[in-house]
């Protein structure tokens, strides 16, 4: 637990998770000074929130990072995904290299999430029953931005959750947010051609 913190404390924060920390701090001390309850539940709530990250204050959940350099489709070995299947079996992560998984045969929806983003979490069935409708049509992944960090960098991802479709390696469509399941399969048809 204290490396986890640490480990959030000491990489990639957004100018939004300082300015919760600085009101936490300030909010904290200010109770410690007047003896206000209420004071201190408000610096432990943007204490709790700047540390952990469990909800944006600024209402996109971001993920940040400073490459060294600009990563390419070579630096992008390997990626570790979990298929989305539109059946209620496990799904399994597997690892494969990122060029094969969107120059595959059918079209890909790749879905960069997070697992401490709220929003994310609210596109797992919204996938699922996406799956279900599409069938084989469609191949759609889900991919840890965090763990796949060059993979994040190289398509841009700043904000979770991210949507993008690939057909034959191209990008045909990227959107951040969440998407309901027929909001999803008319801009996959439409993008794809398919009446």
């Amino acid at each position: 637990m204290i490396k986890t913190v640490k480990s959030r404390l000491l990489t990639n924060w957004h100018l939004t998770r300082w300015i919760a920390l600085a009101v936490g701090s300030f909010f904290i001390i200010q109770a410690l000074q007047y003896q206000d309850m209420i004071l201190g539940l408000v610096g432990g709530f943007f204490l709790f929130q700047a540390v952990t990250n469990t909800g944006c204050l600024c209402g996109s959940c971001a993920v940040t990072s400073s490459p060294s350099a600009e990563p390419n489709d070579s630096n992008i070995k390997q990626v570790e995904f979990t298929q989305i299947n539109g059946i209620d079996m496990p799904r399994t992560k597997q690892t494969e290299t990122f060029n094969d998984i969107i120059n595959a045969d059918k079209p890909v929806l790749v879905d960069f999430y997070a697992d401490w983003c709220g929003p994310c979490k609210m596109m797992g069935p919204i996938l699922k029953k996406l799956k279900k409708k599409m069938g084989d049509q469609i191949n759609i992944i889900k991919i840890d931005a965090e763990k796949n960090v060059d993979a994040a960098i190289k398509y841009n991802i700043s904000g979770v959750p991210t949507l993008i479709l690939f057909k034959d390696g191209e990008i045909l469509w990227q959107k951040s947010g969440v998407m309901q399941a027929h909001q999803l399969e008319s801009t996959i048809n439409q993008n794809l051609g398919i009446s």
